[in-house]
C-alpha cells in the first residue's frame, strides 16, 4: 500500500469511526479532524476557531471497551479465581479482534478499524529489539524489568495463567459451546490478538473514576473510541480540554442512569491548532513504559543537564537491596572502620573523653539479614531526586553495621497468637549523627552508587564517538532530528534522569559527611568540632 492508499485508508476508518460513534448517541464536535503529522504520528485539529466551553466529545459507555458485562469468575487448574479489570478489559478487546469480520477486505467492527496495526511498545520485540533495549537502556530500571521479561517469557505465562484459562472458563464468548474444544491454532491467534490488545490497553487505556460514584466503583482501565486519538501534553499552555466522567440519565432505559464520557474546550482553540490533553504528571519512565514515548521537553532536560531547575517527574534510580548490603559488606572489609575508629580515638584522646565505637557484627549477621532484614526492607530502593538519602537506604545500612544489642532495641516484634514476626523500625537521618555509625552508613552508600554507575554501560553510536558523555550523545540526536535514533534518545534520557538522582544521593552523602568531619584526608579534620565527632548513637 502506497502513502496515497495508506492515507485514503485512514480517512475511511477514521469516517467510520465518527459513524459508529454517532450512531450510538455519541457526539464529536464538527471542526475535529483526524490529520497526520508524519509518517509514523497523527492526531486530532481543529478546522475552525471552537469557543471556549464547547462540547468537543461525548461518549456513551455502549462505545467504551471496559471490563463490563464480562463474567468475574473462571477455574484456573481447579481453583476459583476472580479476574481483574485489567484481564477483562483485555479480554473484551481479544473478542472484538476475534469476531472482526473482514468483507470485501473491510473490517466490520469500526472501533478495531481505527486502531493501529502495531504499536511502538517496549512489550514486542519486534517494536523495540532486544539488542536495542541491551544497548540503550543498559543499567535502567526498565532496561532490566524488560530484559528480564523477556528472558522468562512474562507475556506468554500471563496469556496460559490468566487469559487462556479465563477464556476456556467461558466459551460462549467466544461463540463456542461449553463442551467443545478451543483447537491449539485458534489458541496461537488468540495469543497474537492478546499480544496486540495489551499493548492497546497499555498505551491507550484510560482510567478515570466518575465523580459522583463510590471509593469502590470501576475506574478503569477503559478504551474510548476517538479520545485515543488525542496527544498528550504536559505544557499547561497547550493542554485545552480534560477528560471527564458524568453519570446521565438514559431515558431509553426506564430512566436508569450510566456513566458517558465528555472533554469540553477548556479554552478558546484556534483554527489549525491541536487537541491536546494530559495522560497525567509522570515521569519519563513511566511515559516511556505505559505510552512508548517520552516528551521532546524532557529528553532536552536531560541533554542540558537543568534537573536543579526543573526537578519535578524525574525519574527515579532503583538500587537492590542486595547491592546495598554487598556495599556495606565490602565497606565493612576495607580499612575504613579503622581510619574511622583512629580518628575518634585521635579526638577523644586530644580531649580527655571516652571514644564510642564497637566491634561489628560477625556471624550474627547472616542470620539478620535472612530472617529480620530481608523480611523488613523492600527489595527495592527508591533514589529519589528530591529526596534521595531516604529513610529506607539508611535503616537497610544501619542494619549491617549496629552492634547485636543496638540492633535488638530498633526491631519490634508483633504477637499474633502461637505466631511472632519482628521487623526492624525505620531509622531516620538523626542517627547519621553517630560519627562511626554515620561514616560507615554514608561510604557505603556511596559504594553502592558506584557499583550502580557502573552498570549503565556506554551506548554505542553510529552518530557519536564512543568517547562523548551521555548528554553530548543526546544533544547531537536531537540536533539530528532522525527518527531513526529516536530508541536510542529515549534510552539516553533515562540513563541521564536515574544518573543525576545518584548524583543527588552522592552529594547528599558528601554533605553529611562534611558535618561529620570526615574526609579522605583524615588529619585535616581532627581540630574540627571534637564534640560533633564523638556522639554516640541516639535512637
Amino acid at each position: 500500500m502506497n502513502s496515497d492508499d495508506e492515507r485514503c485508508s485512514q480517512e475511511v476508518s477514521y469516517r467510520n469511526l465518527l459513524e459508529y460513534i454517532c450512531s450510538n448517541n455519541g457526539s464529536i464536535h464538527d471542526s475535529l479532524i483526524l490529520k497526520e503529522e508524519s509518517t509514523d504520528a497523527r492526531g486530532i485539529y481543529a478546522q475552525e476557531d471552537i469557543a471556549k466551553g464547547s462540547l468537543l466529545v461525548r461518549l456513551p459507555l455502549s462505545v467504551v471497551v471496559s471490563r463490563q458485562d464480562l463474567p468475574l469468575s473462571y477455574q484456573y487448574r481447579n481453583e476459583a479465581r476472580i479476574a481483574s479489570a485489567w484481564l477483562r478489559c483485555v479480554t473484551a478487546l481479544i473478542i472484538r479482534y476475534a469476531k472482526n469480520k473482514r468483507t470485501d477486505g473491510i473490517m466490520t467492527d469500526k472501533y478495531i478499524q481505527s486502531l493501529p496495526i502495531s504499536y511502538e511498545t517496549l512489550l514486542h520485540e519486534s517494536s523495540w529489539p532486544t539488542q536495542e533495549v541491551e544497548n540503550y537502556l543498559s543499567g535502567t530500571t526498565i532496561g532490566n524489568m524488560i530484559c528480564a521479561d523477556r528472558k522468562s517469557n512474562t507475556l506468554r505465562q500471563r496469556f496460559e495463567q490468566s487469559v487462556k484459562p479465563y477464556l476456556d472458563s467461558n466459551k460462549q464468548l467466544l461463540d463456542i459451546e461449553k463442551n467443545d474444544t478451543i483447537e491449539e491454532e485458534m489458541w496461537q491467534k488468540l495469543y497474537t490478538y492478546f499480544e496486540t490488545a495489551c499493548a492497546c490497553v497499555s498505551t491507550r487505556g484510560f482510567h478515570l473514576k466518575n465523580d459522583e460514584e463510590s471509593a469502590t466503583s470501576y475506574s478503569g482501565p477503559f478504551l474510548l473510541p476517538f479520545i485515543d486519538l488525542l496527544n498528550h501534553t504536559s505544557n499547561k499552555g497547550r493542554k485545552c480540554t480534560t477528560l471527564q466522567r458524568r453519570s446521565i440519565e438514559n431515558s431509553s432505559d426506564n430512566g436508569q442512569s450510566s456513566s458517558a464520557f465528555f472533554m469540553y474546550a477548556e479554552r478558546d482553540i484556534q483554527k489549525g491548532e491541536e487537541i491536546l490533553h494530559s495522560y497525567g504528571s509522570l515521569t519519563s519512565g513511566q511515559l516511556m513504559q505505559t505510552f512508548g514515548f517520552i516528551e521532546q521537553s524532557l529528553m532536552e532536560r536531560a541533554a542540558n543537564d537543568t534537573f536543579e531547575h526543573d526537578c519535578e517527574n524525574i525519574t527515579p534510580c532503583i538500587l537492590s537491596r542486595d547491592d546495598i548490603i554487598q556495599a556495606c559488606m565490602v565497606i565493612s572489609a576495607s580499612n575504613i572502620p579503622q581510619e574511622i575508629e583512629d580518628k575518634i580515638k585521635d579526638v577523644a584522646d586530644s580531649g580527655g573523653e571516652e571514644f564510642d565505637v564497637w566491634d561489628l557484627p560477625g556471624n550474627s549477621l547472616a542470620d539478620r539479614n535472612t530472617n529480620i532484614v530481608q523480611k523488613s526492607m523492600p527489595e527495592e530502593i527508591m533514589i529519589d531526586f528530591e529526596n534521595p538519602l531516604s529513610d529506607e537506604i539508611i535503616t537497610l545500612c544501619c542494619s549491617q553495621f549496629l552492634p547485636d544489642e543496638v540492633f535488638e532495641e530498633v526491631c519490634e516484634t508483633y504477637n499474633d497468637g502461637d505466631a511472632s514476626e519482628t521487623i526492624l523500625t525505620t531509622l531516620s537521618s538523626d542517627i547519621l549523627q553517630d560519627y562511626f555509625l554515620g561514616c560507615l552508613v554514608l561510604k557505603s552508600i556511596q559504594r553502592a552508587t558506584e557499583m550502580k554507575l557502573a552498570q549503565y554501560r556506554p551506548v554505542t553510536l553510529k552518530e557519536v564517538g564512543d568517547e562523548a558523555t551521555d548528554e553530548e550523545k543526546l544533544k547531537s540526536l536531537l540536533k539530528s532530528c532522525s527518527n531513526n535514533s529516536i530508541h536510542a534518545m529515549y534510552g539516553l534520557t533515562l540513563r541521564l534522569e536515574e544518573k543525576a538522582c545518584l548524583r543527588q544521593l552522592t552529594r547528599e552523602c558528601e554533605k553529611h559527611l562534611n558535618c561529620l568531619g570526615y574526609s579522605e584526608n583524615m588529619e585535616k579534620s581532627i581540630d574540627g568540632d571534637k564534640d560533633r565527632n564523638s556522639k554516640r548513637i541516639k535512637l
